[in-house]
């Protein structure tokens, strides 16, 4: 009996060769959860655009304005560990729109 050989054909490259994506920033990651995001306040609503996200130590400064009134906006001040659900309550409060160009919403509680 003779026995035939296959020629097999690698069609995927080795594991070694494969580009794994860097790991995300922490601005990565709160740009992903904010950046288009739609904002309820009362009967309100609009989509958040963020604009600029700045860190110092364990504190960020999120830079968010209305998609239909890019001239206003909030800075929003939290821990870069802070819940994203804080986070978006406070946006639910804050007078977007009214007034000022840009108003502070300060999210930091103890940790």
């Amino acid at each position: 009996m003779r026995e035939s050989h296959m020629r097999m054909t690698m069609l995927c490259p080795p594991p070694s060769s494969v580009t794994v994506p860097e790991q995300q920033t922490t601005s990565d990651r709160w740009f992903a959860a904010l950046d288009q995001r739609m904002i309820h306040v009362g009967a309100e609503r609009w989509h958040a655009h963020v604009v600029g996200i700045h860190g110092e130590g364990g504190e960020l400064w999120i830079q968010i304005v209305p998609a239909h009134q890019p001239d206003r906006g909030v800075v929003v001040h939290c821990w870069h560990m802070q819940a994203i659900d804080e986070v978006i309550a406070a946006l639910r409060t804050a007078r977007v729109g009214s007034g000022q160009s840009m108003q502070i919403v300060e999210t930091l509680r103890v940790m």
